[in-house]
């Protein structure tokens, strides 16, 4: 897939070797889950492009010094959540959330998450089962670090478990994957139904590079 980030959407463009889920994506255009950003779909030059809406949200990673160990268990019930929704879903599977802290969005409303549900697999890779739970562990790791000293029993236990992962040798590749495959698991069960406690609405920065996005229109053709 190739993707655009503007400011006010991200664009996922279909490929040939991206296959659509035609019936996942009807349900997530049906969903009301405000944990899960609106989507729509259109054709461009005869492509397939997935519009993401993300007007008036920042990043995960632009919020990173400013969450506090609520806001992080917050998160964690929200995706925790959102694990569960996917588990009860035919035409979901939990590889199709987007676990980028770039492309994941905090709302400036209640400072909540909302996260991005691509409902396409890519036929390319066998491995993307693996690669979506290194991306859960890197993801894990990033809130670590924004709440190094942990007091919840249950974030201390899932930072544990991520520790222990990193601790197993590159060269135990089986013990490492099912090492990773107890995290999804954890923060369904352990978080799914904690209380979620509202955060201060606060101004979120936009485009946490500093770097200014632009969208050009050309147009080639007659009119």
């Amino acid at each position: 897939m190739q993707t655009s980030q503007l400011q006010t959407h991200i664009a996922y463009t279909l490929e040939e070797a991206d296959q659509l889920s035609k019936l996942g994506l009807k349900m997530l255009m049906d969903s009301d889950d405000r944990y899960l950003l609106r989507v729509s779909r259109v054709l461009c030059n005869g492509q397939e492009r997935l519009l993401y809406h993300t007007e008036g949200m920042g990043t995960l990673i632009s919020m990173a010094h400013n969450l506090s160990e609520q806001m992080v268990l917050n998160f964690l019930t929200a995706l925790a959540q959102v694990l569960g929704e996917i588990q009860e879903k035919a035409f979901w599977e939990q590889e199709f959330i987007v676990l980028d802290p770039e492309r994941i969005f905090i709302r400036p409303d209640d400072m909540m998450p909302a996260f991005l549900l691509v409902p396409v697999t890519r036929m390319t890779t066998g491995q993307l089962g693996r690669e979506w739970l290194d991306e859960l562990v890197r993801l894990m790791e990033i809130l670590q670090g924004m709440k190094e000293e942990a007091d919840n029993t249950l974030l201390k236990a899932l930072f544990q478990q991520v520790s222990a992962v990193r601790q197993i040798p590159d060269q135990q590749p089986m013990d490492q994957l099912q090492a990773m495959k107890q995290l999804p698991e954890m923060i369904r069960s352990g978080f799914a139904g904690m209380k979620i406690t509202m955060a201060q609405p606060q101004a979120v920065p936009q485009n946490a590079g500093g770097t200014p996005q632009e969208i050009e229109l050309r147009y080639r053709g007659q009119l």
